[in-house]
């Protein structure tokens, strides 16, 4: 059996389900999605799509529990060799963090090379700070950069930064909110 030892080729579409399905907060679907990918992943050898695979399970059940699931390992090597991986792993860890009602650290800053979901992770911990009492937004966007394909994240950056350099950013959330309810992409919500 052949290691795809790379971008999950025969893997992939069960990932993009399952990254899809958990952007409409569709639990169920992106649980199978999930698995799916798990399954594949391991039956072709191919460890990076199985720590993908389980980071993706694991973000599906923080949709309807705070409690991580026990199996998910986040150490090792793969982690700090493949990027994909390593956004993957801090947008988990920031969701988690939210959903058991912990702080996080929001001092991360975007560059123009930033992943979605290093996108995704930097916006959450900052709108979760925020939420605190006393908070003011802080700038998350390094020089001003706006990465490519970082969807609905890059507006809700966009309106922090305008919010951190005194200008409102509300008109922004407002219309990304309103967007994404329209298109059933929920997570930004």
């Amino acid at each position: 059996m052949a290691m795809t030892n790379g971008k999950n080729a025969p893997i992939e579409p069960s990932l993009a389900l399952a990254r899809s399905m958990l952007e409409r907060w569709a639990v169920v679907d992106a649980r199978t999605a999930a698995g799916r990918a798990l399954t594949e992943a391991s039956a072709w050898g191919d460890a990076r799509a199985v720590l993908t695979a389980r980071i993706l399970a694991a973000r599906a059940a923080l949709l309807t529990s705070v409690v991580a699931p026990a199996e998910l390992k986040l150490e090792g090597d793969a982690f700090g060799e493949d990027a994909e991986l390593a956004a993957a792993k801090r947008r988990y860890l920031v969701e988690a963090a939210i959903a058991k009602g912990e702080p996080t650290d929001g001092a991360a800053q975007l560059s123009a090379q930033s992943l979605f979901d290093d996108a995704a992770a930097v916006v959450l911990a900052e709108a979760h700070r925020l939420s605190q009492p006393g908070a003011s937004a802080r700038r998350i966007l390094r020089a001003g950069a706006v990465g490519s394909g970082w969807g609905p994240w890059e507006q809700l950056a966009l309106s922090i930064e305008a919010e951190a350099n005194g200008r409102s950013g509300i008109e922004t959330v407002e219309r990304v909110i309103e967007e994404r309810a329209a298109s059933g992409q929920l997570a930004p919500l």
